[in-house]
């Protein structure tokens, strides 16, 4: 079992008790499969929504731009992601914003865990993004512009609309009429989408 050593600031960022407060709210909202949708906004708050997404699917598509923010740095995220991977579910991840040139090293614990991953495990996939595939989100997205996502199976989704304030306006554990339009515009594009070779 992989261990995150808390390397950054963000890392070692505790949980106040409104934290704690939310991150209880959200795992019974998920555990319930509650129909109903919420904002969330911030990196802490982003990653207890998509590190539940990761605790209650077997499959989880995303689309990021770099994974190498405050999120992915964040230790109970990295610890859900590779808790996800090794019990053998399915993980793609689409990327707008990371270059190829980009030195691995220099990527967070997260995304080169994918990385590594998608380069023996046939259920992980980390690819970049191609025109068609941003073009078909933007298609869907709100005011046309782009938004990033986590969507869990078939129902759970955290929409983004602001990447630097990790704005997300819709979140719902059980929604799968949001949830089958983003899924539908990822798999439409998804084969334009190159592996990543660093």
């Amino acid at each position: 079992m992989h261990q995150y050593p808390p390397t950054t600031e963000a890392s070692r960022t505790l949980l106040t008790k409104k934290d704690i407060e939310y991150k209880n709210a959200i795992e019974e909202f998920a555990s319930k499969r509650l129909e109903l949708s919420f904002g969330n906004k911030g990196a802490i708050h982003a990653a207890i929504v998509v590190t539940t997404i990761f605790d209650n699917s077997s499959e989880v598509r995303i689309f990021a731009h770099n994974m190498n923010g405050e999120i992915s740095n964040l230790a109970g995220y990295y610890q859900s992601l590779v808790n996800f991977i090794e019990s053998g579910k399915r993980l793609t991840v689409v990327l707008d914003g990371l270059k190829e040139d980009f030195p691995i090293k220099k990527l967070s614990q997260a995304c080169r865990f994918i990385y590594e991953e998608s380069n023996k495990n046939n259920n992980v996939n980390l690819l970049k993004a191609s025109e068609s595939f941003t073009k078909e989100i933007q298609k869907i997205s709100a005011n046309n512009t782009l938004s990033h996502f986590a969507i869990g199976d078939d129902s759970m989704i955290r929409i983004e609309t602001d990447n630097d304030q990790h704005i997300a306006p819709f979140c719902s554990f059980n929604s799968k009429k949001v949830a089958s339009i983003f899924i539908d515009a990822f798999d439409k594009q998804l084969n334009t989408c190159k592996e990543f070779s660093f």
